[in-house]
């Protein structure tokens, strides 16, 4: 028995006992003298499709969308139809409203009172997104394909009420549905049409009209030519035809829908697989581009998806990253301000790693981390559908700490994978919380969805950084391996200080004298070693240079940009229409070549102008920027000279391989060192013994938690520099062991601690802060135990290392702060304003940089203006920090500690408050 059969079968069951029943009306009493009642009849037992009789005043049916509506409900599967609790009933209505079905409004009501679905009349149908697929059909195909879809509708309606497939998290994730009231992508082309983006329900309803009811199946066979194959929805939308298609297979494993292509499947959307090229695919990274200070955005960095291809050189294969749109001219204070409150859009923009080498590693100084996604070749493709579904019908809006860079990517990742990819948190998003997510799963077969690579793209900067401190130490071995004259000796000396002179001239002039020097200096002494420490000094010498003459490249565009007698302004819309119109063409060469031509176009500017008049200083900044890179060429120059006289046989490519093994190396051995994940909420929970005033013992609990927990040592398997520490919305309680504990409660809340202790070295060094790490912290809390119910503060300053090693995973740091503080206490409230000078000691123990001593002493001193007082606080903190054992990726770590802490801010009778505690915390893994 055919299951069509069975439904009718079922069908005539339920109408027998519903009549037994007394139950309504038969609705085909009202067709039994009317001549289209066999076909209302034939609508009615094979898909439970009731049409109630028009009575004069509706619109009347007609024999053609009679027919319309049993191709659409023929279309679905037939289990959907026998599973719905009553049949559907179907009101004729002599009005207009768009696509023939009602919007749930009051001017074009979906239902009747008596709940029967209305159809309306089809007006001629306009607007954007997949609605353009119908405008290859005539008049009267648009109202065919419009009545079938609306069988369509009335089914999906009913169905999903009863099974919420829109529900589900699979379905939510697509278009972001976080909440039932809007989605959170704000593109229409991502909605099969406008009545979609109001709720999940409507989204898929919709969604499913076009996927079961598509122009094809309107088209006369004689047409078939017509069908466009990348027109099809599910060559456009293929996560949502794979959700759809899933749950229908499991509803009936024998449905499939008819014939409509010509074509073998495996050229199904001939466009797709032109732009993919799956088969070439050979991974898919996650690139991080290290934390900058200079910009808000990028305060835990920045995340992009690269795409590794096998028959592609690296620098033009694929970067995806996430954005704002911005006007092009937008100011810096405008943009930070709507980037926080989420006043633009982002797109996913197409880069070339050229392009982003170009970007983050030389324009804006910022090394790359590597990271690779451990994908099975199903996994691979899904994801590449879902980039190619996020550059034609999603935006977002855009917020610096919650929706992000990072926050997109698992957005744009979680609904390709099979996996159980978290919902990641509204508050804040850091590249660190992406992924911390993607390495806690495990991909079945294939170990940890992330992994990551030995290799790190370091910028000039960074490199620069690092050749300065070994051209220090190289000189003074030049010096003992040259045999110099005394006078030889000096003037080496005297080159290698100019090669740090912030004059660029200057430096110029000293590698010339080098070059002179140590051609000259070999020449009549050459020993194997004296040789190679000469071109190692020279090599980190151009290293240096290269720095600079990238920073003049960069600032010489800039200037000349901002010269441009008449720049192109672009809005943010028009930016964004501008790409809506590139990609309406499906030909992949073509839109490559337009926004090939866009770019160059930019970059042209910048070389033919016409400029205005640069100013006094813009030119001096130019004149300043072929210096740097005069300077640069001789250093090259100098390199050169020694090695073609003196080692013509010299491999260079071995030399630089030689030295990047050996980086690797080190880089492989502080990533195994690093307790993964940082980044994570930190919950810490334990409890300490306490005394206050050196007499009465007690005893409490203490926790904290933190959203972002970045500590020196521990971030390297994440991908930030070393050097930075950050703490965001954290929270640490302290409840006493009394009876009146809330009264006594000690809480604490961070908004934000930041602190680098980076020292730019040499000519690399600007201002103060090139000598000087720097940091500041911004929190507030309540002391009842002082009786101080409320406190905010600010504190700010400078940082000196005075020792540090493995790249500061062990340190010695001074600091000294500003500090402004408002306190409301028992006995009034205190404005006070001062300084604050600390010292901070780490040391790693072994094992994991988890294993450490950190110990921190400070005082501060405040000078109080409602009160003309002088007030002051000492605190000292001990604390050893052990991991007892490892829950996949994170660990446990057990910390015992020490806090003093004695101060004259006191708001109880006593003139001055002294806390000691001793405590066990253990820092969970999760």
């Amino acid at each position: 028995m055919t299951p069509r059969l069975v439904s009718v079968v079922l069908m005539v069951v339920a109408a027998v006992l519903a009549t037994e029943a007394g139950a309504q009306p038969d609705p085909l009493a009202g067709w039994v003298t009317d001549a289209r009642f066999s076909i209302v009849r034939q609508l009615a037992s094979d898909y439970r499709i009731e049409l109630i009789a028009s009575d004069g005043s509706d619109g009347d049916w007609s024999v053609e969308e009679i027919r319309a509506f049993a191709a659409g409900a023929a279309a679905v599967p037939a289990e959907m139809l026998v599973a719905l609790d009553e049949p559907i009933r179907m009101r004729r209505i002599a009005q207009e409203c768009l696509f023939g079905v009602g919007r749930f409004t009051e001017g074009c009501p979906t239902y009747d009172d008596d709940g029967n679905f209305l159809i309306y009349d089809v007006p001629p149908i306009q607007g954007e997104g997949p609605v353009e697929r119908l405008a290859r059909l005539d008049e009267a195909e648009r109202v065919e394909i419009q009545r079938r879809r609306a069988a369509v509708h009335a089914i999906l309606l009913a169905w999903d009420d009863e099974h919420e497939w829109s529900a589900s998290t699979g379905w939510r994730r697509i278009n972001g549905w976080r909440a039932a009231k809007q989605p959170f992508n704000r593109d229409l082309w991502g909605y099969s049409r406008y009545l979609g983006y109001r709720s999940p329900q409507l989204d898929l309803v919709t969604f499913a009209e076009e996927w079961f009811v598509r122009p094809e199946d309107v088209i006369a066979a004689g047409r078939r030519d017509e069908v466009d194959p990348d027109m099809s929805v599910e060559c456009q939308e293929f996560t949502k035809s794979r959700f759809l298609a899933e749950r229908v297979a499991l509803l009936d494993p024998t449905w499939s829908p008819p014939p409509r292509s010509t074509l073998a499947p495996p050229q199904r959307c001939p466009a797709f697989e032109a732009w993919a090229r799956m088969s070439e695919v050979e991974a898919v990274d996650l690139l991080v581009a290290a934390a900058t200070a200079a910009r808000p955005e990028s305060l835990y960095g920045h995340l992009l998806l690269h795409i590794r291809y096998r028959d592609r050189a690296e620098g033009f294969e694929p970067v995806y990253q996430f954005g704002a749109v911005t006007d092009t001219n937008v100011r810096p204070l405008t943009y930070f301000s709507r980037g926080l409150l989420g006043g633009f859009l982002s797109v996913i923009e197409l880069n070339t790693y050229r392009a982003v080498d170009r970007m983050f590693l030389q324009y804006e100084q910022r090394s790359l981390k590597r990271y690779e996604l451990r994908l099975s070749p199903r996994q691979t493709r899904r994801v590449m559908e879902r980039i190619w579904e996020f550059e034609r019908r999603i935006r977002y809006p855009y917020h610096f700490f919650a929706n992000n860079c990072a926050s997109f990517l698992i957005d744009l990742i979680g609904p390709a994978l099979e996996l159980d990819v978290p919902n990641r948190s509204r508050i804040i998003v850091a590249p660190s919380d992406v992924l911390d997510y993607f390495a806690a799963i495990d991909n079945p077969g294939r170990g940890p969805l992330l992994r990551k690579r030995p290799r790190t793209d370091f910028s000039s900067r960074e490199v620069a950084q690092q050749s300065i401190r070994s051209r220090r130490e190289l000189r003074d071995q030049v010096l003992a391996r040259l045999e110099l004259t005394p006078q030889g000796a000096e003037l080496l000396r005297g080159w290698d200080r100019d090669v740090e002179a912030r004059d660029p001239a200057v430096r110029r002039g000293a590698y010339e004298g080098l070059r002179q020097l140590l051609v000259g200096t070999l020449r009549r002494h050459r020993s194997a070693d004296a040789l190679e420490t000469v071109i190692d000094y020279l090599h980190h010498c151009s290293q240096v240079e290269r720095y600079f003459a990238e920073v003049a490249f960069y600032r010489t565009r800039e200037i000349k940009m901002d010269a441009v007698a008449q720049p192109d302004h672009h809005t943010a819309e028009e930016l964004l229409e501008r790409r809506r119109e590139l990609y309406r063409n499906e030909d992949i060469e073509e839109r490559f070549d337009q926004l090939v031509a866009w770019t160059e176009a930019n970059e042209q500017r910048a070389v033919d102008g016409p400029f205005r008049d640069f100013t006094q200083r813009e030119q001096a900044q130019l004149d300043r920027a072929e210096e740097s890179e005069s300077a640069y060429l001789a250093a090259l120059d100098a390199q050169a000279a020694v090695i073609e006289e003196f080692a013509p046989k010299f491999d260079g490519v071995a030399y630089l391989e030689a030295k990047e093994s050996a980086f690797v190396a080190a880089q492989t051995r502080r990533d195994a060192l690093a307790t993964g994940p940082s980044g994570k909420g930190r919950i810490s929970l334990g409890g300490a013994a306490t005394t206050e005033d050196g007499s009465q013992i007690g005893g409490g609990f203490a926790g904290s938690y933190a959203f972002i927990f970045e500590r020196l040592g521990e971030q390297r398997r994440r991908g930030f520099r070393s050097d930075i520490e950050s703490r965001a919305l954290a929270l640490d309680l302290f409840v006493p062991f009394s009876e009146q504990f809330w009264r006594e409660l000690d809480l604490d809340v961070t908004a934000l601690r930041f602190m680098t202790i980076e020292q730019k070295l040499g000519p690399i060094r600007r201002g103060l802060l090139g000598r000087f790490g720097w940091g500041g912290e911004v929190y507030g809390g309540h002391d009842g135990r002082r009786a101080l119910r409320m406190s905010a503060a600010a504190t700010g300053g400078l940082l000196l290392p005075l020792w540090s090693t493995d790249e500061a995973a062990n340190h010695l740091v001074l600091g000294l702060y500003g500090d402004a503080r408002l306190n409301f206490g028992a006995q009034g409230r205190r404005i006070l304003a001062g300084g604050d000078g600390f010292a901070r000691l780490l040391l790693h123990l072994g094992g994991v940089y988890a294993n450490s001593l950190r110990l921190e002493a400070g005082s501060r001193h405040w000078f109080a203006f409602e009160t003309l007082s002088y007030e002051w606080e000492h605190r000292a903190k001990l604390a050893t920090e052990h991991v007892i054992l490892h829950a996949g990726d994170y660990p446990m770590v057990l910390s015992p500690w020490l806090l003093g802490e004695w101060t004259s801010v006191d708001y109880t009778d006593r003139e001055e408050f002294l806390d000691l505690r001793a405590g066990l915390s253990v820092e969970l893994p999760l």
